[in-house]
């Protein structure tokens, strides 16, 4: 097979840099952390801007270190000649990974999830406020939630902000009764698999339809709650892909097979550690 590779030579410069419908948040987030140490100041200029809490996340750790950052519309200007300082901070739970447990604890609970930083800008929060709303019995303590076995109803929910829950999403939908709409799905073409196309795949896996709308950026899910069977689904290499299949598979009536499963190590490599203290049973 012939390979392919992008090569990068020279430093970046201080100045403008306009980026324009930008599918990921990372692309302002690498360049808020350059551009401080360069010799002459700099501005970011964003013309609709995605996933804005992961931003402001950035942000908000950035002056903990002493970088200066000034907000002016749709511009960040970034003064030159910084330096990092110091600091101390506790990380938070990672919130992009508590829905995968809501929908377990929904399903077969009760469970109780712990480090959960209620007042976190993290935008993955929404998650919580989605399933209360949509019927999930969850009680918040100061730094945990307990979550009990609930009967869940459709929903409609915009992923401008939380593209990271979109495969959850789509089986969730597919596995409660009724149309749920979920919208801004286009941006799940390029994460680390076609989610898009991947989440159509598991949708059908779970005996589910839906309708694409809007130039494929909005999707119609009409789920239900007959009995559910995946014999076997490949990862395609994708953490979440992993994650969204085991959080309902107390659904499925029989043993669910997922190859490349090994792929949950970029980003939670003791998931089936406490998947199985949970209860759950795997073999491998």
């Amino acid at each position: 097979m012939q390979k392919t590779y992008l090569q990068i030579s020279g430093k970046i410069k201080a100045g403008t840099y306009i980026i324009d419908n930008p599918t990921s948040s990372q692309f302002i987030s690498g360049l808020l952390f350059y551009l401080p140490l360069l010799e002459e100041d700099s501005i970011i200029e964003i013309n609709n801007l995605v996933s804005k809490p992961y931003v402001d996340l950035t942000i908000d750790f950035l002056k903990l270190a002493g970088i200066k950052i000034i907000i002016k519309g749709n511009q960040i200007i970034i003064p030159g000649r910084q330096t990092y300082l110091p600091f101390e901070v506790s990380i938070e739970g990672d919130l992009s990974q508590i829905g995968y447990f809501l929908t377990l604890g929904a399903f077969s609970g009760p469970i109780t999830i712990k480090n959960v930083y209620f007042n976190s800008t993290q935008g993955d929060k929404k998650i919580i406020d989605l399933f209360t709303s949509i019927g999930a019995n969850i009680e918040t303590y100061d730094n945990y939630l307990i979550i009990k076995e609930s009967k869940l109803t459709n929903f409609t929910y915009d992923l401008v902000d939380t593209p990271d829950l979109g495969l959850l999403l789509f089986a969730l939908a597919s596995c409660v009764d009724g149309k749920s709409t979920i919208t801004n799905i286009s941006r799940l073409k390029f994460k680390e698999s076609n989610r898009l196309e991947i989440g159509l795949k598991i949708i059908t896996a779970l005996n589910a339809s839906y309708k694409l709308l809007d130039e494929d950026n909005t999707i119609e899910i009409y789920g239900n709650t007959l009995p559910k069977v995946i014999d076997e689904f490949d990862s395609h290499g994708d953490h979440r892909v992993v994650f969204t299949l085991t959080s309902i598979s107390p659904l499925l009536s029989k043993p669910l097979t997922i190859t490349n499963a090994g792929v949950i190590s970029k980003s939670y490599p003791r998931f089936w550690n406490d998947f199985e203290q949970l209860g759950g049973i795997i073999r491998k």
